[in-house]
């Protein structure tokens, strides 16, 4: 346990860190159905992202390992703003997908610009 810890400690920054167990609040999340699979061209998973999205704002984020070990994260919400940060060689790329993705969806939903 005390690994796990550790390494929380080392990727948690700012007030707010990262938590180990407790309770999580349910939410409803959209499905989404794209009218594309793993054998559809590209131009075909292009117009079936961009007819999901007609109404919604897009929000891209990727988590990456260096070839000497250290981990990034990044983020993008489409039309405003994007960022990016070294999470060091305790993390893991899931541990910089997650921070990618909380990082840019607290980014648009904190835009004032943004419809709701």
């Amino acid at each position: 346990m005390s690994r796990i810890l550790n390494k929380a400690a080392d990727i948690g920054e700012g007030d707010e860190g990262l938590s180990v167990g407790g309770r999580v609040e349910r939410g409803e999340i959209l499905e989404v159905k794209l009218q594309a699979n793993k054998d559809s061209k590209a131009d075909k998973w292009e117009l079936a992202i961009h007819e999901a999205r007609e109404e919604s704002i897009g929000v891209f984020t990727d988590g990456s390992v260096s070839e000497g070990g250290r981990v990034g994260e990044g983020w993008y919400v489409e039309g405003l703003e994007g960022g990016e940060e070294g999470l060091g060689r305790v993390a893991t790329v899931w541990d910089g997908e997650v921070v990618g993705m909380r990082r840019g969806l607290q980014s648009a939903l904190e835009d004032p610009t943004l419809k709701r």
